[in-house]
């Protein structure tokens, strides 16, 4: 699965929430294959969101319509360790076979059936 700015697409409404706290929507479309460790999406100023990019990252949220376009896989965002917006990965989860908890998507699994997946990304 790959988000570059040709399938990170601004959407909706940026906003301020006060104190420099910024929510910005985004829809994703998934590539043909996916990365086991998550897909590095760049949330910088300098990066896919331009003038909308955080210098600090918080969090992703799923909208509220968009769960149907995950096909029943769930998304994750892991933000990095130093917290910089620029390297923040987005992981893919399944049910699979075991029933058990949700496993990480396996390398290489085809992920083209996800579509217009909209979340929010909310930081500074």
């Amino acid at each position: 699965m790959a988000f570059s700015a040709a399938t990170m697409t601004l959407g909706g409404k940026q906003g301020l929430l006060g104190a420099g706290l910024k929510i910005v929507p985004v829809t994703l479309t998934g590539s043909t294959t996916y990365s086991t460790g998550g897909v590095t999406v760049d949330l910088s100023q300098d990066g896919n969101l331009g003038a909308y990019g955080f210098s600090t990252e918080v969090a992703m949220m799923l909208g509220g319509g968009s769960c149907a376009n995950t096909n029943g896989y769930v998304l994750a965002y892991d933000p990095a360790t130093s917290s910089a917006p620029a390297t923040g990965k987005i992981l893919m989860y399944e049910a699979g076979a075991d029933g058990a908890a949700l496993d990480e998507v396996a390398t290489n699994t085809t992920m083209s059936a996800l579509a217009d997946v909209r979340v929010c990304f909310i930081g500074i």
